[in-house]
């Protein structure tokens, strides 16, 4: 499917795509202007709901309000399989979630993701991250990046957690040297995160045996619970054949919290973890003098 623009309104049950449901070929150029809203239940995206092994999804825009009843609403995709390709896409919609989430890019990502942006306003009562909430062990992001502020500061009871780049990367149990997979490099989050019990200006959860090389956070941090400038936590793998590494990474974004664990770059780095040529220049604040804050690593 290529050289397309669709337009008007898609309403459905759930696992709706503007383009396709199910993307098992090859998306180009293509461009969504339209509203794709759920019903019911959830998964709305920009694009296409799931993006499959072998398919690709490249030079494609969402400029049309994505809204989901229930679960997240997604810029581009619901779901990247395994071996699946998502390039030089943009999302410039707004994307709400009426019960819970929102997520500038994808959901789940198993394959790579690259040369992406987020630009759109992002509505949720739960969970926000501006590019991907999860990538699985296979995945590959490379050169995305989020310019929306996630601001839940309106809610009367903010919840949930607020993630700049990703929340999840899922810890790797067997070392493969020759997979790409595992890696997030040259990904930035310029936008403001505010007004949540949780929040990070990069990644949330770095497991065991990812490498992260290039990453930023140049957006200021506030909220009334936990607060990283760039990550929750670096863990650690079983041995040096798992090392999570994370390299010339930085935080140039004010951080202020109410909670244990307020830190410029990280609240916790565990064993078998590296954290190299990496640096914090935002001031670190925390309202609740009985429990920990540093400038770098809690």
């Amino acid at each position: 499917m290529k050289n397309l623009t669709i337009d008007g309104v898609l309403q459905g049950h759930s696992y709706l795509g503007s383009i396709v449901g199910e993307n098992y070929g090859r998306i180009e150029n293509v461009k969504n202007l339209g509203k794709v809203e759920t019903l019911t239940d959830g998964f709305a995206a920009g694009i296409a709901s799931r993006s499959y092994t072998g398919s690709s999804i490249v030079n494609c825009v969402n400029e049309g309000s994505i809204i989901s009843k229930k679960t997240f609403a997604t810029g581009l995709v619901y779901e990247a399989k395994v071996g699946s390709l998502i390039e030089n896409c943009t999302n410039k919609g707004e994307l709400t979630s009426t019960t819970t989430s929102t997520c500038g890019l994808a959901y789940k990502v198993a394959g790579t993701i690259k040369g992406c942006k987020n630009e759109g306003k992002m509505t949720a009562t739960g969970t926000m991250v501006g590019l991907v909430h999860t990538l699985d062990v296979t995945a590959h992001m490379e050169d995305c990046v989020n310019y929306s502020d996630l601001d839940l500061s309106g809610l009367a009871k903010p919840g949930g957690s607020l993630t700049g780049i990703a929340n999840t990367l899922t810890a790797v149990k067997t070392p493969d040297p020759e997979s790409d997979g595992a890696q997030v490099i040259n990904c930035h989050n310029h936008g403001n995160i505010k007004g949540a019990s949780y929040l990070f200006g990069g990644i949330q959860k770095i497991n065991a045996g990812w490498t992260v090389i290039g990453c930023s956070n140049t957006g200021d941090i506030a909220g009334t619970g936990s607060a990283n400038g760039f990550s929750e936590q670096i863990s650690g793998g079983t041995s040096e054949e798992l090392l999570t590494v994370v390299k010339e990474c930085f935080n140039s974004g004010n951080v202020s919290g109410n909670a244990t664990k307020i830190a410029g770059f990280a609240g916790t780095q565990a064993k078998y973890s590296r954290i190299e040529d990496c640096y914090n220049l935002g001031d670190v604040t925390t309202s609740n003098a009985g429990l920990t804050s540093a400038g770098f690593v809690a």
